[in-house]
């Protein structure tokens, strides 16, 4: 008997397996009529015979037919990958349990008429079926198919082992086939002992039927491994299809042409070029953007590869053979030779499993690299005599190992250049130092200020060579400067010198110890030169006053905050104002914050400085409103010093409590140095200051690292120009051109662009033409005390 039950299963399984191997459209077919036959015969086999296969195990037909419907169901859909073939099934086994049902209840009532002719006495008896269990069967025969789908699907999302996965599905298939056995005497006699002896009794009867048609899955994962492999990389299924009827399932048919003809619309008329492979980037197809990005002129029959450079080809291809998209930059040989940049995004497209084409789109970004190595310069170079900058020298100094002395020339009275002749005139004066300074052809020079330039000498760094050098240096200041304005001026310079090892410790005290000299030197007599000595310690003790002093001042609310408006570059309203410290001592005066920042900061004092500007425009912010005043975005800077040693979330939040200003209408601004040092650091404390409604700005951009690409990186909402790039304009060329960048990028990122220090209608106009957002300078107001600001943005004022 075991023989003929194997024989049952083999029969059944090479009906399958055969259709595997027929053409798509007849083995769809084949597949059907095949189901259909298994689910008619199953109606009428299971009561009329049994195979016993041993003692305790006694299987039906009905049971074979059962588990050949459940293996070729299985076989069809993982062939055919494609799940749309479940709710065809499922409408097959509705119809098929309804014909059965007729067919037996007509075959019943005919062969119980007296009038018959019934030629081998089939008796009425085994068509005596009941529509409950008919139904129940067909319904637990749908349910099945769906768990089995269902879970597989849940499956497939967690197991990336293929193996595993197989082994996983099979397991399912035998567990949904002994499942069966349980559940319909369950559902149908309901629970009791004796239904519950007949399942144990037949249960081993279910591993068997379930372990045998198991078989011809395991040899399908075998043999038709691409098969299976596609079935488990396809897209998830789409379960809203099992409900839709021929009339929707065409709308989507037709929805999908759509797609594909606008997917060869984008092909055809993409800027960006693209290029189909083979699995071994043999160029197959490519589009005109492509061929006119390399200057072919019709499709290269070449390797992808020959004309990409720069890439790791090896790792590339390694990982779109596991199915992974990449995105990475690239350069293109043309075919004159020409390399261009480009960002490259390469897909893989697999067919059953097996990779068949790559689909590559390329980006030009030529440009976009021109000014990001634009950009890169003017992060460590002045816009405008382009010397090396302030961070420049900070970085060169810390790698310094031999003995080396620093110099550092104010030019004496400059601010009188510019507030005389304007600073057009003055970047003029400046451009000239810097082209005179460079022609000494000794030493490395750079700007770090205003009107300040800083040498480093490695050679000659004796007392008397350094009094040499500097003499040179004001040797080569003498000549007059002659303007464009055919105005003629005299400078002069004085000079702070400090050397390493003889008179610092450590490179890092140099900067400090010329400034230190170079006061000196200003307050001795201008022109002068003067070497750092330990004894100066009148310039110490000044230092040590001014810190007392910013001490008393803070104890004795001599700090107040001035407002400078912040102004809708299209109509001119007032739409915020950058809250500002000034110092008001009561025997100085104004005290600017350039006098007392940098001390500040190397004290610790810029933390009670901060939070007593947050606190004061927090509260002035909330008392505008209560006084029905516009309701104005109010912009405070944190220092570097904030980020790194205060608890900025906590004391924001909590200001914001106590004074009751609404979180939305506050921005704070922190300069790109003190993002990017402490990038881990400071990225938690802005997203948490993000949550709670606050806008956050990076201020004087284009002063320090100058990278958009960068910067994206951070929960940014505002990108403020750096006043420097507005100097030039609308004159410069370069000035215009690197703020349309900035303001372009800037907009693409999503950002908010305010321009500093704008003081000449031409350049508001500028502005205008690019689409700034907003600005703030001298052509609207100066920074006011709060009671000219009230008045300033109050109506009824300016009214009066």
């Amino acid at each position: 008997m075991v023989a003929l039950y194997i024989a049952h299963v083999v029969l059944y399984a090479l009906f399958a397996w055969y259709f595997l191997r027929l053409p798509n459209a007849i083995r769809e077919v084949s597949f059907y009529g095949y189901l259909t036959a298994l689910l008619i015969l199953g109606g009428f086999l299971g009561s009329i015979y049994s195979i016993p296969i041993s003692e305790h195990i006694l299987l039906s037909g009905g049971n074979l037919l059962y588990g050949a419907f459940m293996m070729t169901v299985t076989l069809f859909v993982l062939a055919e990958a494609n799940l749309i073939i479940l709710k065809h099934v499922i409408r097959l086994v509705i119809i098929a349990d309804l014909f059965n049902f007729l067919l037996a209840r007509l075959m019943n009532f005919s062969l119980s008429q007296p009038g018959i002719v019934n030629t081998f006495n089939v008796p009425a008896g085994p068509f005596e079926v009941s529509a409950a269990f008919i139904v129940l069967g067909g319904v637990l025969i749908i349910l099945e198919l769906l768990f089995l789908t269902i879970t597989f699907e849940w499956l497939r999302k967690y197991i990336r082992q293929k193996n595993i996965l197989a082994f996983c599905y099979i397991l399912l298939f035998i567990g949904v086939i002994c499942a069966d056995g349980t559940l319909f005497p369950l559902i149908a006699f309901g629970p009791n002992a004796e239904v519950l002896q007949i399942i144990i009794g037949n249960l081993p009867g279910k591993i068997l039927l379930a372990s045998s048609f198991s078989v011809p899955l395991y040899l399908f994962v075998i043999f038709y491994r691409e098969r299976f492999e596609r079935y488990i990389h396809q897209a998830p299924f789409e379960w809203s299809l099992m409900i839709q009827n021929s009339g929707q399932l065409m709308q989507e048919m037709a929805h999908h042409k759509r797609l594909q003809q606008q997917s060869s619309a984008f092909f055809e008329h993409s800027s960006e070029g693209i290029v189909v492979t083979d699995a071994n980037f043999e160029i197959k197809d490519a589009n005109p953007a492509f061929l006119q990005m390399t200057g072919y002129q019709q499709l290269p029959q070449i390797n992808l590869w020959t004309i990409v450079t720069q890439v790791e080809k090896e790792s590339v291809s390694k990982q779109l053979q596991n199915g992974h998209s990449l995105q990475l930059e690239a350069c293109i040989i043309s075919r004159d030779g020409t390399p261009r940049s480009t960002m490259m995004s390469i897909s893989p497209l697999f067919e059953q499993g097996r990779l068949v084409n790559h689909v590559t789109s390329l980006v030009n970004i030529d440009d976009l690299k021109n000014i990001q190595q634009r950009l890169a310069f003017l992060a460590e170079h002045d816009v405008t005599t382009e010397l090396p900058n302030r961070r420049a020298l900070e970085q060169t100094i810390t790698t310094i190992t031999t003995d080396t002395a620093l110099m550092i020339v104010d030019l004496d009275h400059f601010k009188d250049v510019n507030d005389s002749y304007g600073h057009p005139m003055g970047d003029h004066v400046l451009v000239e130092t810097a082209q005179r300074l460079l022609a000494i052809n000794e030493g490395q020079w750079f700007r770090i200020g205003g009107d300040e330039f800083a040498v480093l000498l490695d050679t000659n760094t004796n007392t008397q060579s350094l009094l040499t050098y500097a003499g040179t240096v004001q040797q080569q200041l003498v000549p007059v400067f002659e303007l464009p304005n055919h105005a003629r001026i005299h400078i002069s310079a004085s000079i702070g010198v400090s050397r390493y090892p003889q008179l610092c410790k450590t490179p890092e005290q140099l900067l400090q110890q010329a400034d230190v000299a170079l006061y000196q030197a200003k307050q001795t007599k201008r022109g002068s030169f003067t070497l750092y000595s330990q004894d100066m310690s009148e310039t110490l003790k000044q230092r040590l006053e001014m810190e007392n002093a910013l001490r008393d001042a803070l104890q004795h609310g001599h700090l107040t905050v001035y407002f400078q408006p912040q102004c809708n570059v299209q109509n001119g309203h007032v739409t915020g104002a950058e809250a500002l410290v000034r110092w008001l001592d009561p025997d100085k005066g104004l005290i600017p914050p350039s006098d007392f920042i940098r001390l500040a900061e190397e004290t610790g004092l810029i933390e009670q400085i901060g939070e007593l500007v947050l606190r004061q425009t927090c509260e002035l912010g909330t008392e505008w409103r209560a006084r029905n005043l516009p309701a104005l975005k109010l912009s405070v800077n944190i220092s570097p010093y904030q980020l790194r040693f205060v608890n900025l979330v906590d004391m924001t939040r909590r200001i914001l409590a106590e004074t009751g200003f609404t979180a939305e209408w506050l921005e704070l601004e922190m300069t790109e140095s003190a993002l990017m040092e402490r990038e881990q650091e400071v990225i938690p404390q802005l997203v948490a200051l993000q949550e709670m409604g606050i806008s956050i700005a990076i201020d004087d951009f284009g002063t320090g690292y100058s990278s958009l690409a960068y910067l994206k990186n951070f929960p940014l909402d505002t990108l403020k120009i750096d006043r420097s790039f507005l100097e030039g304009i609308p004159a410069n060329r370069d000035s215009r051109q690197l703020t349309q960048t900035i303001i372009s990028l800037g907009h693409n990122l999503n950002y908010k662009i305010v321009a500093e220090g704008v003081e000449t209608q031409a350049q508001l106009d500028f502005l205008k033409q690019l689409g700034c957002d907003t600005y703030q300078g001298y052509l609207k107001s100066p920074p006011l005390p709060v009671q000219a600001f009230m008045k300033l943005i109050d109506p009824q004022q300016q009214r009066a």
